[in-house]
């Protein structure tokens, strides 16, 4: 709803908007998550355009508190609330943009209080911080593209292309788009080369992709070719619902079992623990490549049942040794 309302305030078009809105519901593992109760990255994308939204709305405040908030689930939204402080600088000047550094520091202190009061502060800088930004990605870029392509299967016919023609009018009115420009790049970044373990990942991505593809379709010149891309738009919306299978994401998106037959079959799988809230019995519990390299960097086993707190200083000397 927030893409459709910043959408329709720039283009003024009520099918713009739509395909903004429908290209974020068109990616399937986006609501499809949700469901299953892996909703932390959709929360991210939430409050990252609502930061976004109350800047352009002129509410610096607000603005930097969903920014903050946004980073506080996931770092890698950080681009959100920076992009958010530059809009401020430019809009309303030194004013708003110290608005909003006061409300996002503000608000980054009040969710560090208890991170503070347990005694995890350090814990959390070398594993929020150091290891994602020394541990290497051992992905190749083939890997990513093939990743992007799968994740995005049918949509991509809309995305890729509504995404190259952004750029081309991005660059020719960045006093406009530049931030969504910025978002595009930035996020490409991320997901081609710098951390692209799973399709989540790309829901930042998306919601800017989204923008584009809304901005593409308000300058449109006829009612009929807007028209024709929200109806495709709806149309993958609708296949991804009545026959699922037919999307390359169906079975990498696992649905959860009953708290009952996970006792019953054994060890739980990740959705089986969010769905259920059950607390896992092993420290690592999400083993993609990078959790199997940063328990081997720290000399652990993935079946340790208890996650010891490793100092900064430590962390960096085992990452050094093993290089």
């Amino acid at each position: 709803m927030l893409l459709a309302i910043i959408i329709h305030d720039f283009t003024g078009s009520k099918l713009a908007a739509a395909a903004a809105a429908l290209t974020m519901v068109a990616f399937y593992g986006f609501p499809r998550l949700a469901t299953l109760g892996f909703n932390t990255k959709n929360v991210v994308v939430f409050l990252g355009v609502l930061s976004l939204y109350l800047q352009l709305k002129r509410r610096p405040a607000l603005s930097g508190v969903f920014g903050a908030l946004s980073v506080g689930y996931w770092n890698v939204s950080i681009v959100f609330p920076a992009l958010a402080l530059m809009l401020a600088f430019e809009k309303g000047g030194w004013k708003a943009g110290k608005r909003t550094l006061a409300g996002g520091l503000i608000t980054a202190g009040v969710i560090l209080v208890p991170v503070l009061l347990w005694g995890t502060f350090e814990a959390m800088i070398v594993e929020v911080i150091i290891a994602p930004l020394l541990l290497p990605e051992v992905a190749e870029l083939r890997q990513h593209v093939m990743k992007f392509v799968t994740a995005l299967g049918p949509l991509i016919w809309v995305v890729v292309p509504s995404v190259i023609v952004f750029l081309i009018i991005s660059v020719r009115n960045l006093r406009a788009y530049w931030w969504i420009l910025a978002g595009i790049i930035l996020f490409s970044l991320h997901i081609f080369f710098y951390d692209f373990d799973s399709y989540p990942d790309m829901f930042t991505w998306m919601v800017f992709a989204a923008l584009a593809t809304g901005i593409v379709t308000g300058i449109f010149p006829k009612l009929l070719m807007r028209s024709a891309l929200v109806l495709l738009l709806a149309a993958i919306i609708a296949v991804g619902i009545l026959d699922p299978r037919t999307h390359p994401l169906y079975r990498l998106v696992t649905n959860p079992r009953s708290a009952e037959q996970v006792r019953a079959e054994g060890v739980p799988r990740m959705a089986d623990i969010y769905w259920n809230q059950l607390i896992p019995e092993t420290c690592y519990y999400r083993m993609a490549e990078i959790h199997r390299v940063w328990a081997e960097r720290m000399e652990d086993t993935i079946f340790v049942t208890e996650c010891d707190s490793v100092s900064i200083s430590d962390a960096l000397a085992r990452l050094r040794e093993a290089d």
